[in-house]
């Protein structure tokens, strides 16, 4: 699921920013636990979010910077090309 949502870099602050998250929500020994791709709209790292439900609310695990990600795109010009018509 992708969510366009609304940032508040701080407390302090009013400023906010686009982020797009990609979250995967599982039921794992019966506790809840979501995994979230963020990416802030103009920076090029994307953060893994891991949480677990506590209580009703989720609760932070571990942040980590995903410094290597490969995103692969298919090169479609060959569908896209027009067919040639057979000499019959």
């Amino acid at each position: 699921m992708i969510e366009p949502q609304t940032h508040h870099p701080t407390s302090n602050s009013t400023a906010t920013e686009t982020v797009f998250v990609v979250s995967f929500t599982e039921h794992t020994a019966s506790q809840a636990r979501r995994i979230r791709y963020v990416k802030h709209q103009g920076k090029s790292q994307f953060w893994r979010i891991d949480e677990s439900r506590h209580d009703g609310s989720w609760q932070v695990d571990t942040v980590d910077p995903i410094e290597n990600l490969q995103c692969q795109q298919p090169d479609i010009t060959d569908a896209l090309a027009p067919k040639a018509e057979s000499a019959v």
